[in-house]
């Protein structure tokens, strides 16, 4: 496929291996890149101290902010496209190169701002050191992008994993021998360099210098910008504040902590976005079979958010002891809390992939903005009172509040019911509290000092009460559609194999 060939109308039916492959193959890169990353977390969190992670992070907080604005979603323009053509590609790669010089630029003028926002002299010159990643992003290969237009997640896998092997490498060789926080910036810029190396090995297409299309493609891409910047804020709102009101150390433990609490999570649920924004959007024209695919993925992903969200939270102790070691204790609390928010709103946002992938980019970003004002409201006072796991409850609270809406703004552009959410949704739920009354009656000091053992006991137990009790639930109720029956297909297909 070429960016000139036109795509033809399909059904949800036609989607549905494409979907499903699509999936495993995303959820397969993202456990990848991010088992390399748990492993580097592991090994430099032994290397290093909390402070050079807070050091990092406060620089990434103000790198981050302004990259927020290379977030046009031009990739995404193209893959909704039906009849893309090559001045459409390389009018996208013109505005990323443009675009990428100019916040390169402002963020190298907006280094001192990391010594007066959070008083912290060291983060100028990392920031500075960051801005060549910011130069260099707007020169990958926008013909990545046909990756996912042409469903072909293989080649997607190899991109983005190859990525992150070389950053490992890099970051790994230098926290060994310099031990310091200059290894973490080391790795973020040599991956991205590698990025774009990588981009131009594995795809074809050269691009061009091309301007005709631009103003079309960000007549989509304006809000689709506006809705990652909320998007971003949304994540990362709660970590600004932490900086501004503590230093570098409890910066670092807030940081690693959130870090770890949203990993399971966030890495099972996220590829699945990017792989199903090109099936969602190859049925934007179908609203009853975007209805089916949509309640047939919030069934997989409640069911993965509930035991991901309530297991790592009930385990967090004896996690960060064990894989972290005793320096990271102050991270225990917070990663409670930010677990269960993580899981919260990974299974709201679903919502937002299909209002983006159905051309509703606009509505998106309010909702997301709405939500901002009064979580910043909210954190602000949680801050002001000085306790970090305050603010880590209070992102928790923030985000249940506005579930209710995310799914409500769905009715646009499918006819989903509350009834509809709540089918996939009660069974989950039950199950999670299940799994947390079982953990709770396991004595703390049932194997002693053996932690290593009592965390293998409560995540192998927790996980078999969690499975036991949803099949059934489900049998209970009738054996109904969902992802139980997919799985209960699956099964039965590989013993009948066997």
């Amino acid at each position: 496929m070429t960016p000139d060939d036109e795509s033809k109308p399909v059904t949800e039916a036609e989607m549905r291996p494409h979907m499903i492959r699509g999936s495993i193959w995303m959820v397969a890169m993202r456990w990848t890149i991010k088992g390399i990353g748990i492993v580097s977390t592991i090994i430099l969190a032994r290397l290093l101290v909390p402070e050079d992670f807070g050091i990092v992070a406060m620089a990434m907080l103000v790198v981050g902010i302004i990259e927020l604005f290379n977030l046009v979603g031009t990739d995404l323009a193209l893959i909704r496209h039906k009849n893309a053509t090559r001045a459409h590609f390389d009018s996208a790669w013109t505005l990323g190169v443009i675009q990428s010089l100019i916040l390169g630029t402002c963020v190298l003028l907006a280094a001192p701002l990391g010594e007066a926002f959070f008083d912290e002299p060291r983060a100028v010159p990392v920031i500075q050191v960051l801005s060549l990643r910011v130069y260099a992003q707007g020169f990958e290969n926008i013909g990545t992008v046909l990756f996912l237009k042409e469903l072909n997640f293989a080649k997607e896998f190899w991109f983005r994993v190859a990525r992150k092997v070389g950053e490992f490498a890099v970051t790994l060789t230098l926290a060994v021998t310099i031990q310091n926080y200059w290894a973490l910036v080391a790795g973020i810029v040599g991956g991205q360099i590698l990025f774009i190396v990588l981009s131009y090995v594995l795809h074809p297409y050269r691009p061009r210098l091309c301007f005709t299309k631009i103003p079309e493609l960000w007549s989509f891409s304006m809000w689709t910008l506006v809705y990652w910047i909320g998007h971003y804020g949304s994540l990362r709102m709660d970590e600004i504040i932490v900086g501004r009101i503590s230093n570098s150390q409890a910066m670092g433990h807030y940081y690693v902590g959130s870090d770890v609490a949203t990993t399971p999570t966030a890495e099972m649920i996220a590829p699945l976005g990017r792989a199903l924004f090109p099936s969602y959007s190859r049925l934007q024209d179908s609203p009853k079979q975007l209805y089916d695919a949509y309640l047939n993925v919030l069934s997989a992903v409640t069911l993965i958010c509930f035991a991901t969200g309530t297991g790592l939270a009930l385990v967090a102790h004896d996690l960060v002891v064990v894989f972290l070691g005793e320096k990271w204790v102050e991270s225990i609390p917070i990663m409670f809390w930010i677990a269960f928010a993580a899981a919260v709103f990974v299974y709201s946002n679903t919502a937002m992939t299909v209002l983006l992938a159905a051309g509703f980019a606009r509505r998106a970003a309010v909702q997301i903005w709405l939500r901002n004002g009064v979580l910043l409201a909210a954190l602000i006072y949680a801050g002001m009172r000085g306790d970090l796991t305050e603010i880590a409850a209070m992102r928790l609270w923030m985000t249940l509040l506005f579930v209710p809406l995310f799914f409500y703004s769905l009715r646009v552009v499918i006819p989903i019911k509350v009834r509809d959410v709540l089918d996939v949704t009660w069974r989950p739920a039950i199950a999670a509290a299940a799994m947390a009354g079982v953990l709770h009656l396991i004595p703390d000091d049932i194997f002693g000092d053996l932690i290593a053992l009592r965390l293998f006991v409560d995540v192998a137990a927790g996980s078999a009460v969690y499975a036991v009790t949803v099949l059934g639930l489900w049998y209970a109720a009738g054996q109904p559609p969902g992802s139980e029956r997919a799985a209960m297909r699956a099964v039965r297909g590989r013993l009948k194999m066997a």
